[in-house]
């Protein structure tokens, strides 16, 4: 019943993922939890990523993953907290082969590296992929 207050100005420009987890206090700790995507744009940043094919990506294949991100010096191309990649300035393209990403689904993003520390990175939102 209490109202919460985020300041987006701390976060990065681009996409995060709100989780608000909710608990009782009696005997029998009980649990709720609230996810909710948002995308701040408090510092003038921005990122586009397309990546082909999308879908399912049989192990035997590779995808390509093309970024552009005004203003970057590179691009880190993530999976989870792991860099499967980075382009060198603000756009390009990179491959990766399937089997590197493990099977089941798959979740990727990019992160546009800023020039100076002032002007924050920027976060792509997730794509989803699924890998047999």
């Amino acid at each position: 019943g209490e109202s919460l207050e985020l300041d987006t100005r701390r976060l990065v420009d681009g996409y995060h993922e709100l989780r608000v987890i909710a608990h009782e206090a009696g005997p029998i700790r009980s649990q709720g939890r609230w996810i909710v995507p948002i995308t701040t744009a408090n510092h003038g940043r921005a990122i586009e990523v397309s990546i082909s094919p999308r879908g399912t990506i049989p192990t035997g294949e590779s995808l390509s993953v093309s970024a552009r991100s005004p203003g970057s010096m590179g691009i880190a191309v993530m999976h989870n907290t792991r860099m499967l990649g980075r382009i060198l300035g603000e756009e390009g393209k990179i491959e990766i082969e399937a089997e590197k990403l493990g099977g089941g689904p798959v979740r990727l993003h990019a992160v546009g590296l800023a020039k100076e520390p002032s002007q924050g990175n920027v976060a792509s939102a997730p794509v989803e992929l699924m890998i047999p």
